[in-house]
């Protein structure tokens, strides 16, 4: 019985624009600055119609931005992306951490479930992790209540 929680792929997608306001103007305009997916999968071996054996993977994925500006910006706005990128990252961690807590023990609750149950079962965990996740970015604002957005003062305080 193994529980396989694989570590993020991590992909970046490029954020146009010379100026962190640009580049502030692309990330509001999208839905999700960043994005947590998992897809998990599992197989199991039976005795007597019930499973004996389970083997749960979860491979993963992280998705975040890259400013193309970044490296023309100045440091304080260099810095404001800096902190910007890092909550984001928090939050989105956050959504991998329950893809812990939920599914690491996945496999003991498949065993000794009728084979006639047993992806339902599956079905009910995996629901139950979206569910958790839904709320997280209810309660956390999508990442806002933890800094996910991008301070334009910064920007505005070095052009003056």
């Amino acid at each position: 019985m193994t529980v396989h929680i694989l570590d993020p792929e991590v992909h970046m997608y490029d954020v146009p624009g010379h100026t962190l306001t640009e580049a502030a103007t692309v990330i509001t305009s999208m839905a999700e600055a960043g994005k947590a997916e998992w897809w998990p999968q599992f197989s199991y071996e039976s005795e007597n119609s019930f499973v004996s054996a389970v083997n749960v993977s979860v491979p993963q994925r992280k998705t975040m931005p890259h400013w193309v500006g970044y490296a023309d910006a100045s440091q304080p706005m260099k810095d404001e992306w800096d902190r910007f990128w890092h909550a984001l990252d928090a939050h989105e961690q956050g959504h991998f951490d329950l893809v812990v807590s939920c599914l690491a023990q996945l496999d003991q609750v498949l065993v000794g479930q009728p084979v006639s149950d047993v992806q339902r079962v599956f079905n009910d965990a995996v629901a139950a992790l979206n569910a958790a996740s839904s709320a997280y970015d209810v309660q956390t604002s999508h990442g806002v209540t933890q800094g996910t957005t991008i301070d334009l003062d910064v920007e505005a305080a070095a052009s003056s």
